[in-house]
């Protein structure tokens, strides 16, 4: 089913010039961000869907659902906890997609 108007390569530029831009901010999108663009890519993802994952950690109550999932996970996992540069990456990534606002 195709979900968007735009041609392959155009969506391919666009999430190229988004990736150029983020990146001259220092911001480098994780695995999952990445496999969410390609989808967006091959058009099996909407701009709306784009949209609605850029918007998640745009509240305090996602932020905090994020936070109490997480943590969740580490006691599951008897992990060490979430890494100093992935809370960096992830922070730089919500402060970009409020200044969008």
């Amino acid at each position: 089913m195709k979900r968007n108007t735009s041609s392959r390569d155009d969506r391919e530029q666009q999430v190229t010039q988004m990736l150029a831009s983020l990146r001259l901010v220092g911001f480098e999108p994780d695995k999952e961000d990445k496999l969410l663009l390609h989808a967006y890519i091959d058009d099996r993802v909407s701009l709306n869907d784009l949209l609605a994952h850029a918007r998640q950690f745009t509240t305090l109550a996602a932020y905090e659902e994020w936070q109490r999932a997480a943590a969740q996970s580490t006691i599951e996992n008897h992990q060490s906890g979430i890494s100093h540069y992935q809370v960096m990456d992830e922070m730089r990534a919500l402060i970009i997609r409020k200044q969008k606002k």
